[in-house]
């Protein structure tokens, strides 16, 4: 196609008319979110990491508890070809507070899963059978991966834990 002189003195005109846009952008507060985000994820002292902090933090403090939750969850992750790095989230609840259901993601998830302790099986037998609820955790966790959800609250056996 042929351009003539005054086709493209139309264009100019057309494009003198139009109103030019601005785009608001405000430096410092860009600055201030990306570094609230920053510290989000290094210090780890404020918003849902200072919440599972906490909960570890209190696992740990109980000295019944002696193993990772993570250990008796890795059999269960390995019987369904599930490892790990799938973990997109995990709910916790504490009997506590049983109205509050705490929901982490990501590299939060994998934290609380990694680092929470549980208190060791006790085996039913003659001395341990008068507590029904021995083995019965004081909260309970649910971990989705990419292919499985995983819900517990006690154990069902030395090797193997569950939700009832």
């Amino acid at each position: 196609m042929n351009t003539t002189k005054e086709d493209i003195d139309i264009d100019i005109d057309i494009n003198q008319n139009e109103t030019p846009l601005y785009m608001i952008y405000n430096e410092k507060q860009e600055m201030d979110a990306e570094l609230h985000l920053f510290n989000y994820h290094t210090l780890k002292d404020c918003g849902y990491w200072k919440i599972a902090k906490m909960i570890i933090a209190h696992s740990i403090k109980d000295k019944n508890n002696t193993d990772f939750f993570l250990d008796c969850l890795d059999s269960k992750l390995q019987n369904s070809n599930d490892k790990l790095e799938n973990i997109k989230k995990v709910f916790y609840t504490n009997h506590l507070d049983i109205d509050t259901v705490y929901e982490f993601e990501g590299a939060i998830a994998k934290y609380i899963v990694e680092n929470l302790k549980i208190c060791k099986y006790k085996p039913l037998g003659y001395v341990f059978n008068t507590d029904i609820n021995q083995n019965k955790w004081s909260f309970t966790i649910s971990v989705i991966t990419n292919k499985n959800i995983y819900t517990s609250n006690r154990y069902i056996t030395e090797n193997q834990i569950g939700f009832y």
